[in-house]
Order: structure tokens, then C-alpha cells, then sequence
């Protein structure tokens, strides 16, 4: 329900980190209260965020989720 309202609002990204799965989730391209485009990034990859951000920013998934 949230990931939805952030789409609505045409929030051009959304980073979920789903420490359950052991996941980062990102989301883009806000439509029609979803989003088109989505990719999950596992432990030991690092992933760029898109320019929609405003500036470039990579990530390593292990920093966002933390000892797990």
C-alpha cells in the first residue's frame, strides 16, 4: 500500500530494503499508481541509482541491509 502511494505521487524512486529476503528493492518509472520498473539486488552487488535522483549514487547492498 505504501510502494502505491509513493507511485501516486509520482516519486521517481523507491528503495525497499527487505531485510527478510535480504533484498534491495528499487523502484522507477512511477505510472498510474504503480511502478513500471523494478529490480531486486541481492547481497554482494552494488547497484547505481537512476539520474532521476539528481546526482549519480551507487550502493552496496551489504551497507544498506546491514549484518544480517
Amino acid at each position: 500500500m505504501k510502494v502505491a502511494a509513493c507511485a501516486i505521487a509520482g516519486i521517481p524512486v523507491c528503495v525497499i530494503a527487505g531485510r527478510r529476503n535480504r533484498r534491495v528493492h528499487v523502484l522507477t518509472e512511477p505510472e498510474y499508481g504503480e511502478y513500471r520498473v523494478h529490480a531486486a539486488h541481492p547481497p554482494g552487488e552494488s547497484f547505481t541509482l537512476p539520474e532521476s535522483v539528481g546526482a549519480p549514487v551507487t550502493l552496496e547492498v551489504d551497507r544498506v541491509l546491514g549484518p544480517g
